[in-house]
């Protein structure tokens, strides 16, 4: 081979490695838009409070501990304003929880995202969801909580 056909192929090459970089670059871009605007569609209710009357507190509550750097917990929200949307009318309370947040730790999250279904309310037992983070499966798991 020619020298100038190597030189040729290490040109095409570079070309091909630089738009292959811009193109990750764009679908990493897309996502974090996504997750900005389902992280708008979705607005949740704050948790349970103390200061909160009894009845309220007992509220059968779906909770999302989430982490703002978690790949996953970011894929996820699209599904998660699905959620939330569904469960509009119903008496379910939808709640997220940050990292960050002292209840998270409270409650023993070990991973992220988790999901949980409290029956009684944030301060009683609970059923943790196991399955996919999509839309059906999170409903699914609500119903048979």
């Amino acid at each position: 081979m020619k020298q100038d056909q190597k030189n040729i192929i290490i040109i095409i090459l570079g070309i091909a490695v630089a738009v292959l970089a811009v193109l990750l670059w764009m679908s990493y871009k897309r996502k974090d838009e996504h997750y900005e605007s389902a992280n708008q569609v979705a607005t949740p209710a704050p948790p349970a409070t103390a200061s909160e009357g009894p009845k309220e507190a007992e509220q059968p509550t779906l909770a999302l501990f989430y982490a703002d750097w978690c790949p996953h917990c970011k894929d996820m929200k699209p599904d998660w304003a699905n959620v939330h949307k569904a469960l509009e009318k119903s008496p379910i309370k939808i709640i997220e929880l940050e990292a960050s947040d002292p209840k998270v730790a409270k409650q023993g999250i070990k991973g992220f995202p988790t999901i949980r279904f409290y029956p009684q309310g944030l301060n009683g037992p609970f059923k943790e969801h196991g399955g996919g983070r999509n839309t059906n499966e999170i409903l699914g798991f609500l119903q048979s909580a």
